[in-house]
């Protein structure tokens, strides 16, 4: 196939420059339209990150209370609490066992891993996809807990693997 030349432009590599630039222009429309992005939440006793414009509310142990919208107070939004457990903190590890077997009691527990963390959750109401989820797991000497009224569940994981 001959190229066509006009006023010293070769016209099919000019096509298939533009056509690159467009695929590209359009792969991060894309990307940035499935993407969530992500804010650092921080106490004396743990980070994580969590979606951008929910708001965190410090509760009496020491965690913290997650939710998405605060001008809305109501039990159906998404929103989920942090405790973390152990070293250098009020609650001991006893009380984390205490809690899980009280958060699991009755449920089933299934197991996945996240960036090398493994943890423990239970799983949703059949039928409910926002339903009360318990995730538990411990990382650099500290049990968590997570309650979660999610639907999405790649908000926690987020939190799981973002978590110090």
């Amino acid at each position: 196939m001959r190229s066509l030349n006009i006023n010293g432009f070769n016209m099919k590599k000019l096509f298939s420059s533009v056509l690159v630039i467009f695929i590209l222009m359009g792969t991060v429309f894309l990307s940035g339209c499935t993407s969530n992005t992500y804010e650092n939440y921080s106490n004396q006793y743990m980070s994580f990150q969590y979606p951008t414009g929910w708001h965190t509310e410090d509760n009496a142990v020491g965690g913290v209370n997650v939710f998405e919208d605060s001008s809305q107070n109501t039990t159906d939004q998404n929103r989920f609490t942090v405790v973390p457990y152990g070293t250098n903190f009020i609650l001991t590890f006893n009380d984390f066992k205490d809690d899980i077997a009280t958060a699991t009691s009755g449920k089933n527990i299934k197991t996945s891993v996240i960036n090398g963390i493994k943890y423990n959750y239970t799983e949703k109401t059949p039928n409910d996809a926002k339903s009360w989820q318990t995730y538990y797991f411990i990382k650099n000497g500290k049990g968590v807990i997570i309650q979660s009224y999610i639907k999405n569940p790649a908000v926690i994981e987020k939190v799981i693997s973002t978590f110090n």
